[in-house]
């Protein structure tokens, strides 16, 4: 399926939150597939058809901070990461 935003969010045991969220361009969109679709190892809950897509959402959910929702206290928000669709 194509899609223009792809929004992870992730509770943790500890009750942190992890929320990433990945925007293309509307005419170059990800292409993805569900977990279920493929057999081949995924990372996180989807497939990634286009390697540059995945190696970005890989680098970008380990980066991620996270809310801590525990007592309700931010800790700091994690930001979006915007894919650059010119490759050389």
């Amino acid at each position: 399926m194509n899609v223009v935003t792809l929004v992870v969010a992730q509770l943790e045991y500890d009750g942190c939150l992890r929320v990433f969220e990945m925007r293309v361009l509307p005419q170059l969109p990800l292409t993805i597939a569900y977990a279920d679709e493929f057999d081949e190892p995924h990372s996180g809950p989807f497939h990634f058809l286009d390697e540059h897509h995945k190696e970005t959402f890989e680098k970008g959910f380990a980066e991620c901070k996270a809310w801590n929702v525990k007592g309700g206290a931010k800790l700091d928000q994690c930001g979006g990461v915007k894919v650059d669709q010119r490759r050389e």
